[in-house]
């Protein structure tokens, strides 16, 4: 039988032990999570942020917008430029990028058809939330629009 004066120092070292463990299981925890939530071109993006502000600036002064049009019954995103737009002198990049798991980011150049338009399957993004940005070049100038998706 454990004297009852000797409560006291049990439990304070249960207690302190319990904490110990708790601190050492949550560090090997957070060791084996990835982090993919910063890019790996970091400080170059920062370095090069008021370049982008000045393509979302750009883009917003624009009179017609590019339009993203998702049908969840026949499965594709489809981006449609302005008929005011050249599709021939327009040069870019578009990237679908997943928040949760980088390693399945998708990044490729537009190729819009004659009617301005192109079109993404979305069972080969997946279900999901993913980001789409487009960057695109005109004579005129240089500009940004990204969307937020929600894929069922």
């Amino acid at each position: 039988m454990i004297r009852k004066e000797l409560y006291w120092p049990i439990g304070i070292s249960l207690v302190l032990f319990g904490f110990v463990s708790f601190l050492i299981t949550f560090l090997f925890f957070s060791r084996t999570v990835p982090v993919n939530l910063v890019s790996e071109t970091y400080y170059h993006d920062a370095l090069n942020y008021q370049d982008q502000l000045d393509r979302i600036a750009q883009t917003k002064n624009l009179a017609e917008k590019p339009a993203w049009h998702y049908n969840m019954q026949d499965g594709y995103l489809e981006i449609e430029f302005p008929t005011s737009t050249n599709s021939g002198e327009l040069k870019g990049t578009i990237a679908f990028l997943r928040p949760s798991d980088a390693s399945r980011d998708i990044r490729m150049s537009l190729a819009l058809d004659e009617n301005g338009k192109q079109r993404f399957a979305t069972a080969e993004l997946g279900k999901g939330l993913w980001k789409s940005q487009i960057h695109w070049d005109t004579p005129e100038g240089q500009y940004f629009q990204e969307e937020v998706w929600s894929i069922q």
